[in-house]
């Protein structure tokens, strides 16, 4: 809109026409972003403990990947599988 306006010999600035349209109620008309679609070729993997009520401890683990540094000469970190138990509040 400001480059439209000093297109047209207006003297304006781009805040300015923001602030105006801000306290008009105007929206420009563009696209909106679309982060919050999942991508058509992604695999979705299903919620395995759906369902399931974890009662007692160690009932259920998970793999935590971590890096390992193998010698301080390395740079390389190698990338190993850790498991944790996930505590049950209750316990």
């Amino acid at each position: 809109m400001a480059r439209h306006l000093r297109r047209q010999g207006y003297s304006v600035g781009r805040k300015r026409i923001s602030r105006l349209m801000r306290l008009m109620g105007l929206s420009p008309i563009d696209q909106k972003s679309n982060t919050s679609k999942p991508h058509p070729q992604h695999k979705v993997y299903p919620y395995l403990l759906r369902g399931l009520t974890i009662d007692t401890p160690n009932h259920v683990w998970r793999a935590r990947p971590c890096n390992v540094m193998v010698s301080p000469r390395s740079s390389t970190p190698i990338r190993v599988a850790s498991l944790l138990a996930m505590r049950s509040p209750a316990f």
